[in-house]
């Protein structure tokens, strides 16, 4: 599959990326590209169970087929050459969202949060006087500090309007 070729381009060129084994990838699309036999295979870095959040990933643009063969036409890579996370999570997903809220002006406390629903590896909030929220725990991958637990939320209030997408680091 173009999926097959993709992966097996990495295996080969794993040093070149910064990979010890392709262990630390999952497949997230192979999507054929309209009116053509090429493929864009995308994988995204995992660091135990924590998927790479903003970079982290790899989109390998393969043409051809089996019967006749694949060859790799285009590659992108936002990969960290990092193999751990750097330390474990000690905040919640709930702790993490009052953060995230108030670094975009938001006045409220844990004890604004009235309910927690877990939902597609998302943690979806319910917030005194605000529509649903949500918060994720996910690898971060940075510069100088190693990949990092991080949670991401989505901080929104329909009122002003306001909508956020968050990192806050979970060691905290």
């Amino acid at each position: 599959t173009a999926a097959d070729a993709a992966r097996w381009y990495l295996k080969r060129h794993r040093a070149l990326f910064g990979l010890g084994s392709l262990n630390q990838l999952a497949l997230v699309s192979a999507n054929r590209l309209a009116g053509s036999n090429g493929y864009a295979v995308n994988f995204r870095q995992v660091f135990g169970q924590l998927h790479a959040a903003e970079g982290g990933q790899v989109a390998v643009g393969v043409a051809g087929s089996k019967k006749r063969g694949w060859r790799v036409v285009y590659v992108s890579s936002g990969l960290t050459r990092d193999r751990a996370l750097a330390g474990s999570a000690r905040l919640s997903a709930a702790q993490a969202w009052v953060t995230a809220a108030r670094t975009v002006g938001l006045r409220r406390s844990i004890v604004d949060v009235l309910s927690r629903k877990h939902a597609r590896g998302w943690t979806q909030l319910g917030v005194s006087g605000l529509e649903a929220q949500s918060a994720r725990l996910v690898a971060f991958p940075t510069v100088r500090s190693g990949v990092l637990p991080a949670f991401e939320t989505l901080v929104l209030d329909t009122a002003k309007p306001l909508a956020h997408r968050i990192y806050v680091d979970a060691r905290n």
